[in-house]
């Protein structure tokens, strides 16, 4: 191992005296020109070098934020448990109606308002502890914005139990007195 360490430190020795050698033979201009090259390349090494410890620097503050947080939340695991539990168990749980049940209210819904073109797609399901989430999706085409507005605010007095996450409206391209609507509605359901 020895002999391995002092051939690569002789050979090492050997190259730079040689590259010593022949950069002195080259004119001003060629050293010059080496000597730009060399600089442009530590450069672009060192840029590099930086980018890597920023985004390990970065990868640090992030980790160090994540176990603050989870110690955080460790530390109040038992509050929010009881918080959790007894939210529950001021929620009459049987009370909720099940997928094909919200399903029909909305449609039910829908059609009072007198919808021409509208689309209650498969309402998507999430499982829970004891619990289902599920999502519906309602495009009405053809709608004003008063019929949409009133829409909204009926669905929250008749339908408590379904709540509308989101709403989205877009100008019809043929008529601009008339919208497209889709909304994103949300309910949960109690599994025995």
């Amino acid at each position: 191992m020895n002999s391995e360490k002092r051939s690569f430190s002789e050979s090492l020795a050997s190259f730079i005296i040689k590259a010593r050698r022949q950069f002195f033979k080259f004119s001003m201009r060629e050293k010059i020109l080496i000597l730009l090259f060399v600089v442009a390349l530590l450069g672009i090494w060192m840029s590099m070098q930086f980018d890597r410890i920023g985004k390990v620097r970065e990868e640090i503050v992030v980790a160090h934020g994540s176990a603050k947080n989870q110690l955080f939340k460790l530390g109040y695991k038992e509050a929010i448990d009881q918080k959790y539990e007894r939210l529950i168990s001021e929620i009459n749980l049987d009370a909720l109606p099940s997928k094909d049940e919200v399903n029909g209210q909305i449609d039910a819904l829908v059609r009072s308002y007198g919808f021409g073109a509208f689309d209650l797609g498969q309402p998507q399901s999430e499982e829970g502890d004891s619990l289902l989430f599920h999502s519906f999706s309602l495009a009405i085409q053809k709608v004003t914005y008063p019929q949409i507005k009133r829409f909204a605010q009926e669905l929250k007095s008749k339908l408590p139990h379904v709540s509308l996450e989101r709403i989205s409206l877009r100008v019809q391209s043929n008529d601009d007195n008339y919208l497209n609507a889709r909304l994103i509605l949300k309910s949960i359901e109690h599994t025995k």
